[in-house]
């Protein structure tokens, strides 16, 4: 049976904090290995800035949502719902010039890019008003 563990928080980057708690005692509970709580810690952060940053007007005002599920079949979701401006970085964000001296790189697109890099399964959609970011990691 899947277990699940939804929390909200505001668009505040105060409340990464309370998002990387939460994510350890899930880590604890579900018995994860360090190297995939660390992935796993990367990429929520990463994919939570850019809607902190990005997705509204103001911030500390608007919910955004984390569920957390670890399935029978070993695998991490986490899905992020938030109300924000549609954006799929997943199609929107150009991939970095890895080769490119840092000098000459462009700012920003390393987050979506470790996203990928380290989950197993990303998908975007948006239903409705609501932005959804699903990663998923293999255990």
């Amino acid at each position: 049976m899947a277990d699940t563990l939804k929390i909200e928080i505001v668009n505040k980057l105060d409340e990464l904090h309370t998002v990387n708690q939460a994510l350890e005692q899930l880590g604890e509970k579900w018995e994860l290995p360090i190297p995939i709580l660390m992935n796993l810690n990367l990429c929520l952060e990463e994919a939570l800035t850019n809607v902190i940053f990005y997705a509204f007007e103001e911030e500390g005002k608007y919910p955004i949502a984390i569920t957390f599920t670890l399935s029978e079949k070993e695998n991490v979701s986490i899905i992020l719902e938030d109300k924000g401006k549609a954006f799929n970085p997943l199609e929107e964000v150009r991939e970095p010039d890895l080769d490119a001296k840092v000098e000459d790189r462009r700012i920003g697109g390393l987050g979506v890019f470790f996203i990928k890099q380290f989950m197993d399964k990303v998908e975007y959609t948006r239903k409705g008003n609501t932005n959804q970011l699903l990663m998923l990691k293999q255990i």
